[in-house]
């Protein structure tokens, strides 16, 4: 839907789109920083991971799959 009547003084216009989502098991992790703990290596090792992924040959879905895996299985 496009909401023509809420533009202000630009020219854009918010919009929004409906995504039917079918009945599909999606696994879903939620990481987070513990209160109290110490933030900055959680993000120093972030970003060495981060750093550390091979991503030059993403090809296919599975090779994706893959590195995202990878990535999950280093944050451990």
């Amino acid at each position: 839907m496009i909401y023509s009547d809420w533009r202000l003084l630009s020219d854009y216009v918010p919009f929004t789109i409906d995504i039917s989502i079918f009945k599909k098991y999606i696994s879903t992790k939620k990481h987070i920083i513990v209160k109290n703990s110490k933030e900055k290596n959680f993000i120093n090792k972030l970003i060495e991971t981060i750093k550390s992924l091979n991503m030059e040959q993403i090809s296919s879905k599975e090779i994706l799959k893959q590195i995202v895996q990878q990535f999950a299985d280093d944050m451990k």
